[in-house]
């Protein structure tokens, strides 16, 4: 902006701050980095809880257990030992993990959405593959229907189940 411009624009629209001396703008700027650097470290805190939810979320699913594990055990196992082994701090740093029955629930079928494009991404690439429907009934006599996707990717051949309908 031109300093004619930028004159004229301070007077009109920020005429409280005329007649500041040179050192309040540098307080202003200051405050205003500091405050910054205030909002990286809650931003970083937010992502590491982010990601340590999503690595319960996984272990979860992969032991096959209820979501409602998280809450009723590991998060006060988790901060139980964080208490006695390090200190206070780290407990409290523990209980900001958002670990609900819902959260981890909705962690899971994120990861699964993730994984799914994951597949169609490297199905798209590959170029060619191979599709199978198979329809099944189960002991109490509901039909199924599954449908795997097989597929070469560098030197390797994959096969995944990509959805079971019942």
């Amino acid at each position: 902006m031109k300093p004619a411009h930028l004159k004229k624009h301070q007077s009109t629209k920020h005429s409280g701050s005329v007649a500041k001396s040179e050192e309040f703008y540098r307080r202003k700027l200051l405050e205003f980095k500091s405050s910054q650097t205030v909002m990286m470290k809650a931003t970083n805190v937010s992502i590491k809880a982010l990601e340590a939810s999503f690595a319960v979320s996984l272990l979860v699913a992969k032991s096959k257990k209820p979501h409602s594990i998280v809450e009723e055990l590991i998060l006060s196992a988790a901060t139980a030992l964080a208490e006695i082994m390090i200190d206070k701090k780290a407990a409290e740093a523990l209980k900001k993990v958002p670990l609900s029955n819902n959260t981890v629930s909705r962690r899971i079928n994120d990861i699964c959405v993730n994984i799914i494009g994951q597949v169609v991404n490297k199905i798209k690439l590959a170029g060619q593959f191979a599709l199978q429907l198979d329809e099944m009934t189960d002991v109490s006599g509901e039909a199924q229907l599954w449908s795997f996707v097989r597929y070469k990717d560098a030197s390797d051949i994959n096969e995944y189940i990509l959805f079971c309908k019942t």
